[in-house]
């Protein structure tokens, strides 16, 4: 890649060398990334991929339409209606 290059992902954090992109990012060999998923989930705290600041890291979200999010709230709500009633949620 060359140095203005930014590095996107948004599929799964095992498709980069997470290592080899953190080397090329703290030498500015490249511009940037933008992830969504990292190698290990959730993230160690100590991960240097975390402190840099050329790195864009946002939640990852299967889908971004109405119906996914209703039916994400609905298995929220379900799951707090099975703790109130004692039930373990799944």
């Amino acid at each position: 890649m060359k140095p203005t290059a930014y590095l996107i992902d948004t599929a799964r954090g095992a498709v980069v060398d997470q290592d080899a992109l953190t080397t090329m990012l703290q030498k500015r060999k490249i511009a940037g990334a933008g992830l969504d998923v990292l190698r290990d989930e959730p993230p160690d705290p100590e991960d240097p991929i975390l402190r840099l600041d050329n790195v864009v890291l946002s939640p990852h979200a299967l889908c971004w339409t109405d119906q996914c999010f209703a039916g994400i709230g609905a298995a929220d709500v379900k799951a707090v209606l099975d703790v109130m009633q004692g039930r373990k949620p799944f």
